[in-house]
């Protein structure tokens, strides 16, 4: 992971905090954590789903 610039991202109370409130039909947990993280550190996602648009998150795929 590092040598490609990646660098592993803990969860922390606030993301989970974060996570719970979101509103909508998502499918599951992973998806909250992964929306609220990006949404918390302004972060890009490298994920295919077109219904984490709805929360304003950016994607790369």
């Amino acid at each position: 992971m590092a040598s490609q610039g990646f660098a592993e991202l803990a969860i922390t109370v606030d993301d989970g905090a974060w996570a719970g409130a979101l509103p909508g039909p998502l499918r599951g947990p992973i998806d909250r954590i992964l929306i609220a993280q990006a949404m918390a550190r302004n972060l890009v996602l490298a994920f295919n789903e077109p219904l984490f648009d709805r929360y304003g998150v950016r994607r790369l795929w």
